[in-house]
């Protein structure tokens, strides 16, 4: 409120700027052109006056159009620090809701652990350790999560084969592609450098695991890299239902889905992106997508 305020005053301010000269100079204008009709003794012609109308004006432009510029940008500071401060609160309180979740669910594991030891015997007890997989997974993700936030990698950069970084993904992921007869074709570079190859894989079997779930039965799914001196690009391009335009926009925030359409968290969560994204810019990158509805889903993954 308060800002607003000041931009009202701003504005009034402005319009005074603006108007305020241009009648000074036209009562003095007048004022001389009265002189000059009535044979006061002041050599100033009529086009000298006229002339002299026309660069006062263009003068009380020019202050205006300072005036006007000067509090355009006060305005803008003051919005950048407002988003910004809003920014870090935001970051803040995620990071605080990381560390009280990850603590919550250590010891949410710990006794659910205890208790499916005594039911191993019990029809349960599938349903039961299905879930503390998944409880255990959720784990996984927030303790990566809140250890990466705000950091960069300090390590050197190591090369890694591109059928490795296939490889250490899970094998539930093979499974899935055998069943739904995907092709997966790899071509480009055959080996990337990058500073925690662990953690590229953690992303790669994320994006490979949503692509396969998303795409039809026998399609396929093209998975491209590149490498030179300065940048590592891998692209995975799926078949699937896509992702409308409207959602795309919202798919890196943690917790957030485009219902109804390729999500990136088959589980339903909506953290895997925002775990993807923070891992990408640890190690010095970005991720990025490229969706066309009905059609086809593009991720790029780009670091140094």
């Amino acid at each position: 409120v308060g800002v607003d305020n000041g931009f009202k005053k701003c504005r009034v301010y402005m319009r005074i700027g603006f108007w305020l000269p241009i009648i000074l100079v036209g009562i003095g204008a007048f004022g001389f052109d009265y002189l000059a009709q009535n044979a006061v003794p002041i050599n100033l012609s009529r086009g000298n006056l006229y002339t002299q109308i026309a660069l006062f004006i263009l003068l009380a432009s020019i202050s205006y159009q300072s005036l006007r510029y000067s509090q355009l940008k006060v305005r803008d500071t003051k919005r950048l620090r407002i988003i910004v401060e809003d920014k870090t609160i935001i970051l803040n309180a995620e990071e605080d809701l990381l560390v009280k979740s990850v603590a919550s669910l250590k010891d949410n594991v710990i006794k659910l652990s205890n208790i499916l030891q005594s039911m191993s015997s019990t029809p349960a007890y599938e349903f039961m350790n299905e879930g503390l997989r998944r409880i255990r997974s959720v784990l996984n993700k927030f303790e990566i999560a809140s250890r990466l936030k705000g950091s960069s990698s300090t390590k050197q950069p190591t090369s890694i084969m591109v059928k490795d970084l296939i490889d250490w993904c899970p094998a539930s992921i093979k499974q899935k592609e055998n069943v739904k007869q995907i092709k997966l074709s790899i071509a480009g570079a055959q080996s990337l450098r990058c500073r925690d190859p662990k953690l590229l894989a953690l992303v790669m079997s994320h994006i490979l695991d949503n692509a396969i779930n998303y795409s039809p039965d026998n399609s396929s799914i093209e998975l491209r890299t590149k490498r030179d001196d300065k940048l590592n690009l891998i692209t995975v391009t799926d078949h699937g239902d896509g992702i409308p335009y409207d959602k795309q926009n919202i798919i890196f925030e943690p917790f957030s889905k485009a219902e109804g359409a390729q999500t990136f968290d088959h589980e339903g969560m909506g953290f895997s992106l925002y775990l993807d994204r923070l891992i990408m810019n640890y190690l010095g990158g970005n991720i990025s997508i490229d969706s066309k509805p009905k059609s086809r889903t593009t991720v790029n993954l780009k670091w140094s």
